[in-house]
């Protein structure tokens, strides 16, 4: 067994488990607050440092607001 291999099947308490890590969930992302996101960005002044602030608060890339535009144009 690899290291690599015996710390990917370590417990957070530092135990060794026979079970495979799970994947992490994706996250899912409402209408409402698309909408409330994309109209926070867009009040905010382009190339501003508070929009990027935005997106590191919410945990978000440019590349969601840019799905999330398109989106909301195609309805």
């Amino acid at each position: 067994m690899t290291l690599a291999f015996q710390t990917a099947l370590t417990g957070q308490d530092g135990r060794v488990t026979d079970e495979q890590p799970t994947r992490p969930k994706r996250r899912t992302f409402t209408k409402a607050y698309k909408a409330r996101i994309l109209a926070a960005f867009d009040a905010l002044p382009e190339g501003s440092p508070e929009r990027g602030a935005l997106l590191r608060k919410e945990r978000l890339y440019h590349s969601h607001i840019v799905h999330w535009r398109k989106q909301a144009e195609n309805g």
